[in-house]
């Protein structure tokens, strides 16, 4: 029984972070805002697009449709990071299930071949800050799940790793909040687009790269094999 429930809260409280921050947002920012973050963070939970993407979009349409200042970039900037800090947790936590998984194991061998000369093959200070600056750069599938299994694999302490993943997708959703907010208004105006018009080819343009990305790794599964 006791192990039921400690399996119970191991799922339940990466679920709450994201809960926590949507009620902050709400209380400090509005309904308005506390919608636009769920959103923000279902579109990078569940669809293909990456945070270089989901974040910009957010940003432009909201410029489209309320008054946006720096604090509610921040918001969703910050939004975004939960779920790769609640991602992380959630491998940490549950790690022995996701090597369980079948379709999981494929993945989680293929990241190990390829991270282990790159990251140094175990815990250092630079392979923390590899960690780190993997999450924060703005890649497909560089976000805080593939991160925290690439270091679990490769047996790095579970709170420095988490640190890790948090601090580089903290800076990379900054980052890209600030730049969409910085230059997205000069660049809505120099292309001649509304922001929903920008914001449908941003995410079109992630779907493709999504699309490529799957189809190149279907086809060297398939060489391998």
């Amino acid at each position: 029984m006791r192990g039921i429930r400690a399996s119970l809260s191991f799922l339940a409280l990466p679920i709450l972070l994201p809960v926590l921050a949507l009620v902050l947002v709400w209380a400090l920012l509005g309904s308005v805002m506390m919608y636009a973050a769920l959103a923000s963070m279902i579109a990078y939970l569940v669809g293909p697009l990456g945070r270089e993407l989901v974040i910009p979009a957010a940003v432009l349409l909201l410029m489209e449709s309320v008054s946006v200042g720096i604090w509610e970039v921040v918001a969703i900037s910050l939004s975004v990071a939960c779920v790769d800090v609640a991602l992380a947790l959630f491998v940490v936590w549950n790690f022995p299930l996701v090597r369980r998984s079948k379709y999981l194991a494929r993945i989680t061998d293929r990241i190990e071949n390829a991270f282990t000369k790159r990251l140094g093959g175990g815990p250092t200070r630079r392979g923390y800050a590899l960690l780190a600056a993997y999450v924060a750069f703005p890649l497909q599938f560089s976000g805080g799940f593939i991160a925290t299994i690439i270091g679990s694999l490769l047996g790095y302490d579970p709170r420095r790793m988490v640190l890790a993943v948090t601090v580089g997708s903290v800076i990379g959703s900054l980052t890209m909040g600030l730049l969409a907010y910085l230059i997205g208004r000069p660049t809505l105006d120099l292309l001649a687009l509304g922001a929903l018009q920008l914001a449908g080819i941003l995410i079109v343009v992630g779907f493709i790269i999504a699309a490529v990305y799957l189809y190149h790794s279907h086809r060297r599964k398939k060489d391998e094999d």
